[in-house]
């Protein structure tokens, strides 16, 4: 019979994993109403026009290099010398301000081809 610790309770040594995975489930509990009060009270930025943090910008662009890596082997690649597509993305970048739909507050760009 192995020896027990005077200090220990028995219950305690009983129920050790029990008590480790309870434990466990707290902090992680704990760190996710932590995540959404720092998000929801507004001392974290968002925002996509301000500098992320270094470990912030890692993290991101680590995960969209997964996600692209997971998620786009079905899609074909478009034809870049296509003349409608370069069009069309000269219109997108010319209305928007970007490639991505974004607006860039009214700024303008002009491209060589605009004059």
């Amino acid at each position: 019979m192995p020896r027990r610790s005077r200090h220990t309770p028995p219950f305690l040594l009983r129920h050790k994993f029990l008590f480790g995975v309870l434990g466990a489930s707290a902090l992680v509990l704990l760190g996710v109403v932590a995540g959404i009060a720092i998000l929801l009270s507004g001392a974290l930025s968002t925002a996509a026009t301000t500098q992320h943090a270094a470990f912030t910008h890692w993290l991101l662009d680590a995960g969209l290099k997964y996600s692209l890596g997971a998620n786009a082997d079905e899609i074909e690649a478009p034809v870049l010398s296509d003349p409608a597509l370069i069009q069309r993305g000269k219109a997108c970048f010319r209305d928007t301000g970007s490639l991505l739909g974004g607006s860039l507050a009214g700024a303008t760009h002009r491209t060589p081809a605009d004059g």
